[in-house]
């Protein structure tokens, strides 16, 4: 019997504690996506490697709120990279992302009132060879 798997890899920035203390700490970039370590970037460039060493076909979520803060410019290397490999690119996102502000310190984070649907109206999606993600983070 064969074992079908599917790869999904979330690509996302980091708040980095920046909700907590937004005095002190700030996000961070694509250094959370390429993990640099000792001169060799550790993250996405290594999942690539891997990836298309053994042919694995894989999806990355890709956060792209984090531009609120960051800009167009970090994300889409990074997603142009994906596709470039390859690879899937499938859209991922933080809402909470779309509240931190961009410049200077972090001083105050708003939080506006929204309506979430309940869990079981994103559970019954169609069955596909395609890993499906939904805001209830149950996939089909």
């Amino acid at each position: 019997m064969r074992t079908e798997v599917c790869l999904t890899i979330d690509t996302e920035f980091s708040i980095a504690g920046a909700f907590a203390d937004p005095v002190n700490r700030r996000p961070v970039g694509e250094a959370r996506v390429y993990c640099p370590a000792q001169g060799e970037d550790c993250g996405l460039p290594f999942i690539l490697r891997t990836l298309a060493r053994f042919a694995v076909p894989a999806t990355f979520f890709v956060e792209t709120l984090n531009t609120a803060y960051f800009g167009d410019a970090p994300m889409r290397r990074i997603a142009e990279t994906i596709v470039a490999a390859g690879q899937d690119a499938q859209l991922h996102l933080h809402p909470c992302c779309i509240f931190v502000n961009r410049i200077g310190p972090i001083t105050s984070i708003a939080i506006r009132p929204t309506t979430i649907a309940p869990a079981d109206r994103w559970t019954k999606w169609p069955r596909s060879s395609r890993p499906v993600s939904s805001p209830s983070g149950v996939g089909a």
